[in-house]
This record gives structure tokens, sequence and C-alpha cells, in this order.
């Protein structure tokens, strides 16, 4: 969508009020006169803007559906065509967001297709022509049972910037509402200033992709301040997506020795990194034959959980870069009883000053699902909210939060509709879909 639910959920949610309080004053369950519930879906997964969301969500809510029907159709998730565009094509996001996406010639409406972003480096250059041109090489990642996409990035817009994080999510986004994607396999490769950019989602907006790839890149780059990075960074949001990670001996720019410090503090933080050094190598792919196989392979293999039973976050800002899948920081500040985590933010004698510059204070929740019990350690943190999905908690029984050891809620919290399809409008994703937000305040 041209806005972004999830940076502005009050505003959201008191649009979702409006909505379900004009249904009801329009007499909900009569017929609409733009016609049937059949119609009411389909304008719902062709509004491409917020305004054209809340008044398709607010035309469903007229008819009354049943919560369990709503769920069904969200589920199937919309329709696709075989008359679609095949083969390398040339595409302006909001300009000058050029990119260039490959789709199989066959391609099929009725199989759903994994995708990888391929994330090219030298990103301080100027603007790019819409020629394609930030690519070098697209045959070699010429797949008949994927689709690939290649942004640009360049001196104004680099890959560890907040605007490239929209362009990126609002490109897969639209992918997903032209081609049938596979929601559980996303992944991201990132070659040199590209890679430093995969490290960087990985940080800081891993909810949609399911693996990330940096290839001779370096994640120390993101602890320099003047190239614009934004934000800070902590080794413990890399819990959240496996990476495997490549550098060559001899890269004059980033070596794997500097490089292996990095992926230890990672490994100890307890993120699933795979390493490969090439003793020989330079900064360069022409180790690339010899990999591609293993590469491709922890593609395949790296399939998303969409609702993992841990969750962990920590961030220092409530207006972006506070979700991770099913958990979202709401609120910032030091509360008594905070727990204690580990910051992972030094290499000890290799480099004892901090890792990733930290001038804010930030907020860390760590959670955990039993059924319907969800048990949460939290620090700098006063509140939260919880994403409940009815793949995951039964919303017929009660459902318990505890906090630091503390129950916090104990109760019933109801299925809701209009939940259901803002979260299904801003994600995009049929399998991971929500029934209900929970808010906790820490007392």
């Amino acid at each position: 969508m041209t806005g972004n639910f999830r940076q502005r959920r009050p505003a959201a949610t008191a649009a979702l009020s409006l909505a379900l309080a004009t249904a009801t004053a329009s007499g909900a369950g009569s017929q609409s006169p733009d016609g049937d519930l059949d119609a009411a879906f389909e304008r719902f997964w062709n509004a491409s803007r917020d305004a054209r969301v809340m008044a398709a969500i607010d035309d469903i809510l007229a008819f009354e559906p049943d919560f369990e029907e709503a769920l069904r159709r969200v589920r199937a998730g919309r329709p696709y065509s075989a008359d679609v565009d095949t083969g390398l094509l040339l595409r302006t996001r909001r300009h000058p967001f050029h990119y260039s996406i490959l789709i199989p010639e066959d391609y099929d409406p009725a199989h759903r297709y994994p995708v990888v972003f391929l994330l090219h480096g030298g990103v301080s250059r100027p603007q790019w022509e819409r020629d394609g041109s930030w690519w070098r090489n697209y045959d070699r990642s010429k797949n008949r049972q994927r689709i690939a996409v290649y942004p640009a990035s360049w001196d104004r817009a680099k890959w560890w910037q907040g605007s490239q994080v929209e362009n990126l999510e609002a490109i897969l986004e639209s992918l997903k509402r032209r081609y049938n994607v596979d929601e559980n396999r996303v992944a991201m490769i990132g070659i040199s200033d590209g890679g430093t950019g995969a490290y960087f989602f990985a940080f800081r907006a891993p909810t949609p992709w399911a693996s990330f790839l940096p290839l001779i890149g370096h994640a120390a780059v993101l602890a320099n301040q003047r190239l614009g990075v934004d934000g800070q960074m902590y080794a413990a949001n890399l819990v959240n997506r496996p990476m495997l990670v490549v550098n060559g001996g001899q890269d004059r720019l980033y070596p794997s020795s500097r490089v292996r410090p990095y992926i230890e503090l990672f490994r100890r933080a307890g993120a699933d990194v795979e390493f490969i050094d090439k003793p020989e190598a330079g900064h360069g792919l022409a180790w690339w034959p010899e990999e591609e196989q293993r590469i491709l392979d922890f593609i395949a293999d790296r399939v998303r959980d969409p609702l993992p039973e841990r969750v962990g976050w920590e961030t220092e800002r409530t207006d972006r870069y506070n979700r991770c899948s099913w958990l979202m920081i709401t609120g910032l500040g030091a509360e008594a009883g905070d727990a204690d985590f580990e910051d992972f933010n030094q290499l000890g004698r290799v480099l004892p000053r901090p890792v990733f510059p930290r001038d804010k204070p930030s907020g860390r929740v760590e959670i955990e699902r039993r059924g319907n019990t969800v048990d949460a350690k939290t620090r700098g943190v006063t509140r939260f909210r919880l994403l409940l999905s009815p793949d995951e908690f039964d919303l017929s029984r009660p459902v318990t939060v505890s906090v630091n050891g503390r129950e916090v809620f104990s109760g019933t919290v109801e299925s809701d509709i209009g939940t259901l399809l803002l979260w299904a409008a801003e994600d995009q994703d049929r399998t991971m879909l929500f029934a209900a937000e929970l808010d906790i305040e820490i007392p």
C-alpha cells in the first residue's frame, strides 16, 4: 500500500473503529448497494491505498460475515491470473526507485513461487537510469522455479536507510498482488554494499524475509554513522532469521579475518549463521561457481516460520523498526523489575569498544508462547502489543500473559474481523494472519 498501517497503527485503529461504527449506523447485515460479499472481498484485494482498504473493510463488515468465513477467504487469498507479464521486466516505484523483476516464462498462477531479492554493491554512485544497468549479470540468477527482484540503490537512497526499507517492502507487496508468491520463501542476497544492506534488514526489519545472504559485505559498516545508517543495531535481533555469509581472505575492503569476530559475536547472541571463508578470494565473486549450489541449497532449505513460538526484539523507536513477527514494542522507558539481558555489543580483546554506537536508550522484549500462555521478559519497555493468530491461539479460551515473572493479563480475547482484514492488508501474507491484538502495559 502507498501508506503503511504498521507505522501508523493509532490512525489505522481509529479508521477501523470508524469503519465499524459506519457499518453499524448504516444497518450492518443489509445488502450493500455495491454487490455481494464476493464483490466486497474483490474490492478488498484490489485496494492499494489506505482509504480504499478501509472503505473495502467497511463494505465487508456491513455484511456481518461469520469470522470463520472471513478467515477462510483471507487464508485462501486473492485469485491470480495467468495473464501477466513474464521475463525480465523494468519497473519504477515512486520515481526514482527503479527495479527489475525476472518472472519465469512458464509462470503458473496455481504454483507458489519462492522469491529472492538481489542487492547490488557500489551504492555511492548517482541515481541510476531506468535501464537495469545496476545489475550486471541477470543470467546468473535465472531460475525457472523462482522470481528474482533487482532493486536499485544510490548515494541518496542507500540500502541501510529507511527509504529502502519502505521501497523493498512495497516492491514485495506489489509482487504479491500480481504473482503467487510463497510468503515463507522470500530470501535476500546482497553483494558488497548490498551484503551490508542484507545485514541491516536482518537487524532492523526481518519479518517478511526467510533468510539473508550477505556476500563480501561487512556488518561493521553499519557502525559508521557518517554513512546515514538509520538507527542502532542489535546483535540479538539476528536470532530471527538464518544467514549465510561469504567473505574472502584477500578482500581489500572486508577480509574474512576482520569479519569472523563479528560472526562469532552473532553466534554468541544466538543467531544461526553459516560462514564461508574463501582464503584466496578478493573482493569479487570469482568463487561463485564452486559455491553456487551450496547457496541455492541454503535458500531452498530455509523456510520462514511466520509465527514462531519464541520471538525477541530490541529497538530504540516505536514509530518504525518496532515489530518482529507477532510482537510489537509500543512504549519505551525503564521500569522496576526489568529483566537483565546480555548486550552482545563488544568483541572483547578484538574490539574493546562497543561494536555498534548507541546514543539512544533501547527496549527489549523476549516472548515465548506455550498454548494460550505467553511469558515475556522485558527491559526498557513500558508497553508492547501481541498480535494473536487463530492458527496459534485458541481464542475461545482465556489467554494469559506474564511479564518478568508476574501475571499481567488473564482473560478472553475476542476474534475480530476488522483486525483480521487490517493485518491481511498490511502484510499481504496468507500464512501470518491475526485475529486480535492484545496491548500489554507493564505495571
